[in-house]
């Protein structure tokens, strides 16, 4: 025998505001400010450094990666990816054979790697995982010189200083996004209903105005209603990462508004407004390491979003 479960108004509210927490993607961790580089030459074939240059370069990283810890810690091993922190080049210059360049490259990428790794070993994180936060945030890149060894007699010329480098570029990131409460207040302004208005309107048969008496009596208001465009735009406004546009293109299909798009088309006539909600979009798509393209601000006022 099935059992019948009933149940009250308050129930299935609980319910509905579980359901969106559960759907809805939580804030994320996105890069914030500009790129920082420290860069160092070296003798030929050499990949050292003074402890005096290791230590300025550890202190850098430390002062630039600061207010990135508490971010790190909670998302490096959750469903979503750390943005690239450290970007490490190396360059080898036109003397020795390949296989030695190649193995001095290496090596001081291992500089550079280790300079990484006591930074943020001096923030007490663990060494198994500094080396998964490693894999996860840094990229590296080697570049041999750029003299044609099949056509210039290496021996013959001096190899050029400027190639036997390390460069080691660091960028911050931050938690940003807007939590469930937020996205849901973003949500309701997006979906404002339209405003009333007002207007006086020339009665064109008035007799007054037939005669060219243009008192008072001869107008009318008439009222009329528009969307609610500023409130609209500051929803737009709020919208920081990828999945706050995500989530809230959700739940406008859900409410059968036809998605984020469908509603800016439609509802935004300013402009300037649209182009300025199109624009802010991109940004937040761009915070989360998507592409602006897929932000595309049509001409015509044909805003289209590719998730």
């Amino acid at each position: 025998m099935k059992k019948v479960i009933r149940l009250t108004e308050s129930d299935l509210r609980r319910i509905v505001k579980k359901v969106i927490k559960e759907s809805t993607m939580a804030p994320e961790p996105v890069p914030t400010g500009a790129w920082v580089i420290g860069k160092v030459y070296f003798d030929e074939g050499d990949y050292t450094m003074s402890e005096n240059n290791k230590n300025s370069f550890i202190e850098g990283v430390k002062r630039v990666i600061s207010p990135s810890i508490d971010t790190i810690h909670k998302f490096y091993n959750s469903e979503f990816k750390l943005p690239n922190m450290f970007e490490i080049n190396v360059g080898t210059s036109s003397t020795g054979t390949a296989d030695q360049n190649s193995n001095v490259g290496r090596k001081r990428k291992e500089l550079m790697m280790g300079v990484i790794e006591r930074a943020l070993e001096d923030f007490k994180i663990k060494p198994d995982t500094i080396e998964q936060i490693l894999n996860a945030v840094t990229t590296s890149s080697y570049q041999p010189s750029k003299v044609d060894k099949n056509f210039y007699d290496v021996t013959k010329i001096k190899g050029n200083d400027r190639e036997r480098f390390a460069s080691l570029k660091v960028r911050p990131i931050t938690t940003m996004g807007l939590n469930p409460d937020q996205i849901s207040a973003a949500s309701y302004k997006i979906q404002s209903g339209d405003v009333t208005k007002s207007k006086k309107v020339k009665n064109e048969d008035d007799i007054w105005n037939l005669w060219g008496w243009a008192y008072d009596s001869g107008y009318h208001t008439e009222e009329y209603t528009e969307p609610n465009e500023n409130t609209i735009y500051d929803g737009v406004r709020a919208l920081k990462t990828y999945s706050d546009v995500k989530d809230i293109n959700t739940r406008l299909k859900e409410a059968r508004r036809g998605g984020l798009a469908k509603v800016i088309n439609d509802k935004i006539t300013d402009n300037g407004k649209w182009l300025d909600s199109c624009y802010s979009l991109k940004k937040a798509f761009k915070r989360s390491g998507y592409s602006e393209s897929q932000v595309d601000c049509r001409t015509g006022k044909d805003l289209y979003i590719e998730f």
